[in-house]
């Protein structure tokens, strides 16, 4: 009895974890909606957070059945997730976005806070190889 009890809890955590990664989704396609990014910046995007996803769902396995992938787990990953797009996501989208605006104001303002010295040194740069490239100034004596 003690091995369906570990079952069952394995599941609605494994639930949970499948809810989790929907919210994630969500967040994360709204966040690219908000934002201008470019395509090939996407594709970077893309697979950084498939990588991010990939690790957490493994992780997530590993502390909830020390890593057994039984059909169970990935019934509970899909339905999870489905229960969040049908359910809860349509109540949670309002607040998504907004975190997601807010996540997009502060990365403009941080590439702009990096921007502007980066910019700097490049002029900088450019005046010091000017100034290299003059000839000197000739001695009349």
């Amino acid at each position: 009895m003690t091995g369906l009890i570990a079952q069952v809890e394995a599941f609605a955590l494994t639930l949970l974890l499948g809810m989790l990664a929907a919210v994630l989704i969500h967040y994360y396609q709204l966040s690219i909606r908000v934002m201008n990014i470019g395509r090939y910046t996407l594709y970077l995007l893309d697979i950084l957070f498939w990588i991010m996803m990939l690790i957490l769902i493994l992780a997530g396995i590993l502390a909830i059945n020390q890593g057994e992938l039984r059909i169970y787990v990935f019934i509970g990953l899909v339905l999870g997730a489905l229960v969040y797009l049908r359910c809860l996501a349509p109540r949670t989208s309002k607040a998504i976005h907004s975190a997601a605006l807010h996540t997009a104001r502060n990365i403009s303002r941080l590439s702009a806070a990096i921007k502007i010295p980066l910019l700097f040194l490049h002029t900088r740069w450019q005046l010091f190889k000017q100034s290299k490239k003059k000839p000197p100034p000739s001695r009349e004596e």
